[in-house]
């Protein structure tokens, strides 16, 4: 009989895109599956959702109350009886082939887990953002910060890894990546270039910054990323702090951090936009601005080359 693998689907509050998620795993070339829908506290009649598809292997377990999803995910993870266990959020799909690629890779490279590539779906366009694979020489922290290889409906793993690394409670931004560095630290965690999985992103939907997980995510590796990797994601995060409109108090966070960077910003120019987000903010949005900012370049640049008499 073909293992069975658990599904963990955390759920608040999308009973309009739920049913084309369990649609798709339902869809599955492989069939042996058991699927938790953990409501963390919605408002919305989630488990009509799942009853209306009169499917025994789907279970749902209801939260008390609203916290986040990590709490969600262990839940599911702590139910699940499956020997793999398969992570997918509410509001994306697999393609019909993705668990029966996982079982056949996760053996033939006899791993632990694997997570990889996607397509990302905006409405009106499916493009594919393909993961790489880790190079020898990176630690753990630099690979997951320097592209999006760490996105959870990818995640696939052995139980008896994933039950030994539950997702961190506390955070409610940078989970996947925390979890990916905390699991791969642990376990064989590996990349497969071929996406099955898809993800929704609208540009208008509605998203919170949550400035304080973020920060403690960073606090808690910043000792382990190369200076290059922690600079680009510094600045990645400051220009979100802006366009979230986050108060000058979390800007003035990124820009400290970034000050201690200073030999790594060796461009007078790069330093100063480094230290002014709403520039920095402006120059990577609006090249109609460019030209206005170059003269500051310029200034900077003249300035710098200035010697004293």
């Amino acid at each position: 009989m073909p293992p069975l693998v658990s599904v963990v689907i955390p759920v608040y509050n999308r009973t309009e895109v739920l049913p084309q998620t369990l649609n798709s795993v339902r869809a599955q070339t492989h069939q042996n599956f058991e699927v938790f829908v953990v409501d963390d506290g919605s408002t919305e009649d989630i488990e009509s959702v799942v009853k209306s598809l009169h499917d025994s292997r789907i279970d749902y377990i209801r939260l008390s109350e609203h916290t986040n999803a990590n709490v969600a995910r262990n839940v599911g993870i702590r139910a699940a009886q499956g020997e793999y266990i398969a992570m997918l959020d509410s509001d994306d799909e697999w393609l019909p082939h993705h668990l029966e690629r996982r079982l056949q890779k996760i053996i033939e490279w006899d791993c632990d887990g694997i997570h990889g590539s996607f397509f990302i779906d905006d409405g009106a366009t499916r493009q594919p953002a393909i993961a790489r694979s880790r190079r020898q020489s990176e630690s753990i922290p630099d690979y997951v910060l320097s592209g999006n290889w760490a996105q959870t409906s990818s995640h696939f793993y052995r139980r008896e890894a994933v039950k030994e690394t539950i997702w961190d409670e506390s955070l409610a931004r940078h989970q996947d990546y925390d979890y990916t560095i905390r699991f791969a630290t642990r376990f064989k965690f590996l990349c497969d270039p071929e996406p099955t999985v898809i993800v929704h992103w609208k540009k208008s939907a509605a998203r919170t910054f949550n400035f304080e997980s973020r920060a403690r995510f960073y606090e808690k590796y910043k000792n382990q990323l190369s200076p290059s990797v922690a600079v680009e994601y510094l600045h990645s995060q400051m220009h979100q702090a802006v366009s979230f409109g986050e108060p000058p108090i979390t800007l003035a966070y990124y820009t400290s951090q970034l000050r201690s960077f200073r030999s790594v910003l060796s461009a007078r120019f790069e330093f100063f936009l480094s230290q002014h987000p709403y520039i920095y903010f402006w120059w990577r949005n609006h090249p109609a601005c460019h030209k206005f900012i170059l003269l500051l370049r310029q200034l900077l640049s003249h300035r710098q080359g200035r010697r004293p008499a």
